[in-house]
């Protein structure tokens, strides 16, 4: 029986449909929104997925 908890993941993707054109990050130089985000932690994970990186995999990340 589920407890009707979702994971994290599943309640930003929830969250970023709601307010897809809220801004989420601010920085002097850019303004990114939670469709923005949303878009491109998909594109983050495809790539990881391409180099055989699946869910439950550490990995680091710079910027």
């Amino acid at each position: 029986m589920s407890s009707g908890a979702i994971s994290i993941p599943e309640q930003f993707r929830l969250t970023a449909r709601i307010h897809a054109d809220q801004e989420l990050v601010v920085t002097q130089q850019q303004t990114h929104s939670f469709s923005d985000i949303d878009a491109s932690s998909d594109r983050i994970a495809a790539a990881l997925a391409r180099q055989g990186i699946g869910k439950g995999a550490s990995v680091s990340l710079i910027s």
